[in-house]
């Protein structure tokens, strides 16, 4: 299998000024390079060129057209750029230069959505539109697995049916102190990952049950397209690595920071530490894979077991799922787009302020 690294190349949102970032919820790329990010804070989506200069800003906050409350993902049909908002239930369309185009929105709950309102989540090639529930942190924390439809809507927002299901499991935790509630991210969650390719024209599902034994088992990748025709089912064998004490404590340390505790030996850090870790889901191993990016040349990116090293593996898959090529990408970087000739992630500082960083794909000889 062909080994790649990764070169850094530029740098997009540093320092101060209208190209700053804040929390980045997506970014998508342009058919001529351009850096797309969204910024719910901001309530825009930024722009840069693919040496990290910043453009311009698109939309900005409110209600009319054109305008977000809290830009989600992002995507093309076509030189069409979309772009959710889940607080608003719509999809808003501009050209490549940021020119209002119109808008999708949702209708109300019906039967085909078994009673519940669908939030948009991604526009797809044929013009219809995926929803899903947005199911609540309590009921994703409870340990059951949670099921809900993926429907595909017109683009009028009308339902048309269900081409799927969303399972989630073991994804959240919770954390109880009076009437307070605190919700957590299982590091190690079993939930099956999911993308819609940026181009909308597949939807790609990674299941990866808990492995119950060290003998060899398989997780799978499953792709289909917008009417949900299944296209690819493969299953992909691996070796269970057990779940060990260091990785226990490094997702302890974790969600000590991400819960406001920066100072994790400070006494307050040592009770939030053992309330954590009795409600932290501990499966007997790793699971096989923990990110799935989809890039806009049909690739399929799979991140591999979490082993605490510097870097992290990344196994990347050709649109007939073969896999082409090994990554070894830098374990701190939050991948957020990758083909075969760069990624694009982000990288956080000691501040805890993002950078997206691109790197060039170099082959080895």
């Amino acid at each position: 299998m062909p080994l790649w690294r990764v070169e850094a190349v530029a740098r997009a949102g540093a320092g101060d000024g209208p190209g700053a970032l804040t929390y980045v919820s997506d970014v998508t790329i342009g058919r001529d390079g351009t850096l797309y990010v969204a910024q719910p804070r901001e309530k825009v989506v930024k722009t840069y060129t693919p040496a990290g200069r910043y453009l311009r800003s698109i939309g900005r906050e409110g209600a009319g057209p054109g305008e977000f409350e809290s830009p989600g993902s992002l995507g093309w049909r076509g030189d069409t750029l979309w772009v959710t908002d889940p607080a608003q239930t719509r999809i808003s369309l501009f050209r490549p230069d940021g020119t209002f185009l119109r808008a999708i929105t949702f209708s109300h709950a019906s039967q085909v959505t078994e009673g519940r309102t669908q939030i948009p989540a991604y526009l797809l090639a044929d013009g219809s539109v995926l929803g899903w529930w947005q199911v609540p942190l309590q009921l994703l924390s409870q340990g059951r697995v949670v099921s809900s439809p993926m429907v595909r809507f017109t683009a009028r927002g009308e339902p048309i049916g269900v081409i799927g299901r969303r399972e989630s499991r073991n994804e959240f935790g919770e954390l109880a102190e009076g009437n307070s509630r605190t919700y957590f991210p299982q590091k190690f969650t079993d939930t099956p990952l999911e993308a819609v390719a940026p181009d909308g024209s597949s939807i790609v599902i990674v299941r990866r049950d808990a492995a119950t034994s060290p003998a060899r088992t398989v997780f799978s990748v499953q792709r289909m397209d917008a009417s949900g025709r299944v296209t690819l089912s493969r299953n992909y064998s691996y070796r269970p690595i057990p779940l060990s004490s260091g990785a226990v404590d490094r997702a302890l340390d974790e969600h000590v920071r991400g819960l406001g505790q920066t100072r994790i030996r400070t006494p307050e850090a040592a009770v939030l530490r053992r309330q954590l870790r009795r409600h932290l889901y501990r499966p007997r191993f790793l699971p096989p894979v923990t990110a799935l990016v989809l890039g806009r040349d049909g690739t399929i990116w799979l991140r591999r077991e979490e082993l605490g090293r510097s870097m992290a593996w990344w196994h990347v898959l050709d649109p007939s799922g073969r896999i082409v090529g090994r990554a070894w990408v830098p374990a701190t970087l939050d991948v957020r787009y990758a083909d075969r000739a760069q990624i694009w992630g982000v990288e956080m500082d000691e501040f805890d302020v993002p950078t997206l960083v691109r790197f060039r794909i170099v082959p080895s000889p």
